[in-house]
């Protein structure tokens, strides 16, 4: 029983994920824990939190005649390991426990509640799909609550309407990540070979038990591509949008906070769960305020939104900021980089720094935000190595390297 479950979380973690990727890399390092014996200490944890685990699902409450779905942490098809650790959510029950709200009588509309990074990608599909196919039946709203980030926003922007609660709130990263894990030295250390004996080109492709070849790496890629394909196209048909505008305003991964989402297309407007309910029971009470797009102030640099009509050919939307997988990652690690020393950066931010780095090498000015970013950057990399530097001089050593680019 313990090697099927093994092999059970082995597989789920091997499989393609719509999630933010430091979630999917805490997941890893539980199961390697798990798989050196070293288990879970849930009674630890608790008291680390300072709160109970609870995998079990919390169905729904209804306030004022509106029902109020929690869709929190990572998001799986059924409850594993991860679910007791993360506190997370089922997309079987959740579809469950949105099917009985439709058909409850006492529920006259649907908040969905999410706070969550993603999840996986298996179960997603069909939730979302349930939810769009709801549309007309009862007015379902969508509202994110801290994130609703890959697979949540998939759930999310399935409803009627999105709101997020404030500018700090997390939306987006519409992308694919599936990752693997060769095991082969580790095994080979404790003694073990393990030999697996196929039949089928693709059965053992990739196999954990051997470093990842070329034929290995493009059969992934091929998995991920596909799914990214299914989940742009979820959000073109739920938003009401041409594939393109998806791809060119919000599909390269990237986060959104708050108002950016509005501007980016992605969410409604900004809201709270008293207000949302307060309006669903009123439908438009006196005294509700929900701040939307058309009530922003414009921005040259805004991307167009991604607004709930349908497209027409001759549509031109203005370009959004695009970047390559290289940036990506590059803004990755540079953020990875700037938390060990205590210097937190958004996705948005970091991948902005990056580009304006590359665009300095070909001779682009850095903008000023850039360069003082920089020198924070460079005095935390200096202090490090046991050099402390001055801002001034950190300052001065970024425009000297700036120049000499």
């Amino acid at each position: 029983m313990q090697k099927q479950t093994n092999t059970r979380i082995a597989s789920v973690l091997a499989a393609p994920w719509a999630i933010i990727p430091e979630k999917l890399l805490e997941m890893q390092q539980i199961y390697a824990t798990h798989l050196r014996g070293e288990m879970a200490d849930l009674a630890q944890i608790e008291a680390k939190i300072g709160k109970p685990l609870n995998n079990q699902s919390q169905g729904y409450t209804v306030q004022d005649s509106v029902a109020i779905l929690p869709l929190e942490g990572v998001l799986a098809k059924r409850m594993n390991l991860f679910m007791d650790i993360s506190g997370g959510t089922s997309t079987q029950l959740a579809q469950r426990d949105f099917q009985a709200a439709l058909s409850d009588s006492a529920v006259t509309a649907i908040i969905l509640l999410l706070d969550s990074p993603g999840g996986e990608v298996d179960g997603t599909q069909a939730l979302a799909d349930a939810i769009y196919s709801a549309r007309g039946t009862k007015q379902i709203i969508a509202l994110a609550d801290g994130m609703a980030a890959s697979a949540a926003y998939w759930i999310g922007s399935a409803a009627d309407k999105f709101y997020v609660t404030g500018d700090t709130t997390v939306v987006g990263s519409i992308g694919v990540i599936a990752t693997h894990v060769d095991y082969s030295k580790a095994e080979a250390q404790r003694g073990v070979t393990i030999t697996e004996i196929t039949a089928g080109k693709y059965k053992a492709i990739a196999s954990e038990h051997a470093p990842l070849s070329k034929e290995g790496r493009n059969s992934i890629q091929d998995q991920v591509d596909h799914i990214y394909g299914v989940f742009v196209d979820a959000v073109a048909r739920n938003r009401g949008v041409s594939t393109d505008v998806v791809l060119k305003n919000a599909a390269d991964g990237r986060v959104f906070l708050g108002k950016q989402a509005i501007r980016a297309g992605l969410v409604d407007g900004v809201a709270t769960l008293e207000k949302l309910v307060a309006n669903l029971r009123g439908q438009n009470a006196p005294g509700i305020s929900i701040t939307s797009a058309a009530t922003l102030p414009a921005r040259a640099s805004a991307a167009t939104p991604i607004t709930p009509k349908p497209v027409t050919p001759k549509e031109k939307p203005v370009e959004a900021p695009t970047y390559d997988a290289h940036l990506i990652r590059e803004a990755q690690g540079l953020r990875t980089e700037c938390e060990g020393f205590g210097i937190f950066l958004n996705a948005t931010d970091a991948l902005g720094h990056v580009a304006a780095q590359q665009a300095a090498k070909k001779g682009v000015p850095l903008p000023t935000q850039q360069i003082a970013l920089a020198a924070q950057i460079e005095q935390a990399r200096l202090r490090a190595r046991g050099i402390f530097v001055s801002t001034s001089e950190a300052l001065e050593r970024v425009v000297r390297q700036a120049v000499s680019l």
